[in-house]
């Protein structure tokens, strides 16, 4: 994880550092506004890419706070709510069977907003991995003191050196159409609601990504 925020960071201070040797060398030149500009414009940006680097971050280690309140969430409610939100963006776009066996009426302490934009992640990453079409299957269930979520496709699937580095802030196969933050935002707020993720992968056929959260009580049957 580390070497990837290192590579990030070396990228953004070359050019700083660039453009200040060029300063220090040529001083005469000090006078010259559009060479400074030039210069200083360049110091700029790549100043304030480390800093959407820093605030990424910030977010993707951020924990939970002793002041934050934290509700009693349906889990089972908010995985729905995801879907129906993720279904106007995705329907026009994709051929994806969608399946969801939620049986765990569970609630878990937690976020409402934060669990849904990393839901909705799981599963735009999911369709994205189906670009011939497929079958995405959301399940959930209670194990002992625990909720497994898990979100399985058929699609391409990850290499094991990819599903190793999947986590990590600002890596993504996608390339400039990738932040590389979608899972690892996952990764924060599911570590910051007490969970745990674990990713299983075949190359060719898909992945089941499986999220186990501590159960605060189970609701009662209708």
């Amino acid at each position: 994880m580390a070497s990837g925020i290192v590579h990030d960071f070396r990228n953004n201070l070359s050019p700083i550092l660039g453009s200040c040797d060029l300063l220090l060398m040529h001083k005469e030149k000090w006078t010259d506004l559009t060479f400074m500009e030039e210069n200083l414009s360049r110091i700029r940006s790549a100043a304030g890419d480390s800093e959407q680097i820093v605030s990424r971050l910030q977010q993707f280690y951020r924990p939970i706070e002793q002041t934050e309140k934290l509700d009693a969430v349906d889990l089972d409610q908010v995985i729905s709510e995801s879907i129906d939100l993720s279904k106007h963006r995705l329907d026009a776009t994709y051929t994806v069977k969608v399946v969801h066996n939620l049986n765990a009426r569970a609630l878990i302490a937690g976020n409402q907003a934060e669990l849904r934009q990393a839901i909705m992640n799981l599963i735009f990453n999911a369709y994205d991995a189906m670009p011939d079409g497929g079958s995405l299957i959301l399940q959930t269930e209670n194990r002992g003191d625990q909720v497994l979520f898990t979100v399985e496709d058929t699609g391409i699937g990850m290499s094991d050196e990819v599903r190793k580095r999947a986590l990590e802030p600002f890596f993504s196969t996608k390339g400039e159409d990738g932040t590389g933050m979608g899972l690892a935002m996952v990764y924060g707020t599911i570590r910051r609601h007490f969970g745990k993720i674990e990713i299983e992968s075949i190359l060719g056929k898909g992945t089941v990504i499986s999220i186990r959260f501590p159960l605060l009580q189970v609701t009662q049957s209708v």
